[in-house]
């Protein structure tokens, strides 16, 4: 039976075209869950209008279907927000983010 570790590890062929990151480092991958071999992963868009969501669905199905022992992918897209891992991305959290941390102050 294929595993957890080993369906998010398929999912880092996957890149949003826009980033050009994994959607497993650019946390697209919401959850996954396997079921004998029926695997179900829930992903959000960085946008909740995302015209490349059925192209990045599609090729999570496509990369973890190619996984020895799954027969089924079930992939949906979820509405909720997504959370940008911002120090990937070279960014700061907006200022009322939960997990912006406030600035350190240097050692005296």
């Amino acid at each position: 039976m294929v595993t957890e570790e080993q369906v998010r590890t398929a999912l880092r062929e996957v890149h949003d075209p826009e980033f050009g990151i994994n959607i497993v480092d650019l946390n697209l991958v919401r959850s996954i869950q396997v079921e004998g071999d029926v695997v179900h992963i829930e992903l959000v868009m960085t946008t909740l209008a995302c015209p490349l969501s059925g192209l990045i669905s599609f090729w999570a199905e496509h990369v973890v279907k190619e996984l020895p022992g799954v027969e089924e992918v079930d992939v949906t897209v979820s509405d909720e927000p997504w959370q940008p891992p911002y120090d990937l991305l070279g960014l700061s959290p907006p200022e009322d983010s939960p997990t912006r941390q406030p600035p350190r102050l240097p050692d005296i």
